[in-house]
């Protein structure tokens, strides 16, 4: 029997476990599975269920995004594979240059290097939509979640949240639903400050970032999640208190986009300890697990520093920019064992913004 003489419930359930970028150059293969592969709902099935495909990309110093392979085998090193092309919606239909980039949910949302527009950009399907911003790009971090759209049968919509902070002091959040590409300003009364919101992740609908206690008699630092569908902020323990009065180390990555990992410097200041919470879904409680530790006199780790962490190869790699001009971009490979590696990327090869340099990429067909 041939795949065209398959019932189609079946055909679908099929495609649901190919890779998204194998699905990428199936769509010639005739109009039906053409159609089906825009298909919200069978993308959202696929996403689902399909196995994960993990790339890491980078953002470089030309406002490229790339591919890249790191290779722990022998000398370790890191290469670049491949570029990764946004076609601005400018009419000369230039080569758009990237200044941040920020992923969740197999999409990318990057703030254009004009200080005026977003994009948001699914690379696996070429789907793009761009908007304009009510504040100077270069004064605001951005953020992009997901929520239940019951006006379209609970499909995922997607927004974007906006902290702002002028020259005057005045700080606030808006939001952009991407559906009807209009910003308003949220009305929120906050116990806490947030801080690091441009090193902030998203997952599962939520985003999370760093937060500062401003509970008289507390002042210590805090995880917050902000959901996308109630557009309010939540409070989440960390695996320890983290006092304000004493020097800390903090940072966020994402898993395989299941799960959320933190870096902490533990209270004895002697160690960084990287911590893994359970797969999160929509009624999971957060908890979490150490899975590596550190001696923090070996580390050389720096606040602001940006990490991944492979759980089934059982390592973390982990880089900041040494210096602000003509600065190294040291890159650490931290195996089972605590070994460390260190790599020295240059610095032509990097970006100097402050976006991520390296972060995970789940291909996904969701759609914008």
């Amino acid at each position: 029997m041939t795949m065209s003489e398959l019932p189609g419930d079946v055909v679908e359930e099929i495609l649901c476990h190919v890779p998204a970028t194998s699905l990428k150059r199936l769509r010639c293969t005739c109009k039906t599975w053409n159609l089906l592969l825009d298909d919200a709902r069978f993308a959202r099935k696929h996403f689902e269920k399909a196995a994960r495909q993990i790339l890491i990309l980078m953002l470089t110093e030309k406002l490229r995004v790339c591919s890249t392979n790191i290779n722990l085998h022998g000398v370790p090193s890191i290469g670049v594979k491949g570029e990764f092309s946004l076609i601005s919606s400018h009419p000369s239909l230039r080569i758009a240059d990237i200044d941040r980039v920020f992923h969740y949910d197999g999409l990318l949302l990057c703030t254009i290097n004009d200080y005026t527009s977003l994009v948001v950009w699914n690379p696996c399907t070429g789907q793009t939509i761009q908007t304009t911003v009510p504040y100077k790009i270069f004064s605001c971090n951005f953020a992009l979640g997901s929520y239940k759209d019951k006006n379209s049968g609970y499909n995922s919509s997607y927004k974007i949240l906006c902290y702002h902070y002028g020259y005057n002091g005045r700080k606030g959040f808006s939001i952009c639903d991407i559906k009807s590409n209009s910003w308003r300003t949220l009305d929120l009364t906050l116990d806490f400050e947030v801080i690091w919101m441009g090193h902030s992740v998203s997952l599962k609908g939520k985003t999370y970032c760093f937060a500062v206690d401003k509970r008289k008699g507390h002042y210590g630092v805090l995880l917050v999640s902000f959901d996308y569908t109630t557009e309010i902020f939540e409070r989440i323990c960390l695996p320890f208190y983290y006092s304000v009065s004493s020097f800390w180390i903090t940072a966020l990555s994402v898993v395989r986009d299941e799960k959320l990992s933190v870096l902490l410097q533990s209270p004895s200041k002697l160690r960084i300890e990287i911590w893994v919470t359970n797969k999160i879904d929509e009624t999971n409680v957060v908890s979490s697990s150490m899975f590596l530790a550190l001696d923090y006199s070996k580390s050389d780790i720096r606040s602001g520093v940006r990490f991944l962490v492979d759980e089934e190869k059982k390592f973390v790699v982990y880089w900041y920019r040494k210096g602000v001009v003509n600065g190294e971009n040291m890159v650490h490979i931290i195996e089972e064992d605590n070994k460390v590696r260190k790599l020295d990327f240059e610095a032509t090869t990097m970006s100097t913004s402050s976006s991520p340099l390296l972060f995970t990429y789940v291909p996904s067909l969701v759609q914008i």
